[in-house]
């Protein structure tokens, strides 16, 4: 079960990199970069950090779970990321971002 609960862990890492691609216009591959190693590397200490506790972990005995601190610092990232990278041009962002509308102008 407990490894289970650290898989889901590291997936829900990487929930702010679907949900910036999805949403956001600025999002950019090097804010997902930084996103997904922010991600990996908190969990790994994470979970090598839990080898050295007593019976369920978190975060320094607080009773948070690692899942909120690796979530965190992948949002943290991805948003950093992003903004102090180049953003994509606005030709390739009307691509997917249509205003709303389907890129040739027809309702379904």
């Amino acid at each position: 079960f407990s490894m289970g609960i650290w898989s889901l862990t590291g997936f829900a890492g990487l929930f702010p990199i679907i949900a910036a691609a999805l949403f956001w216009k600025r999002s950019t591959a090097k804010g997902a970069m930084a996103a997904a190693l922010s991600a990996a590397g908190l969990w790994i200490c994470f979970f090598l950090d839990s080898f050295n506790s007593s019976g369920p972990y978190s975060l320094g005995g607080t009773g948070l779970l690692p899942v909120v601190a690796i979530f965190s610092g992948s949002a943290v990232a991805m948003v950093l990321g992003s903004l102090l990278s180049r953003p994509a041009p606005e030709q390739h962002l009307e691509t997917f971002f249509a205003g709303g509308q389907p890129a040739d102008g027809r309702f379904p």
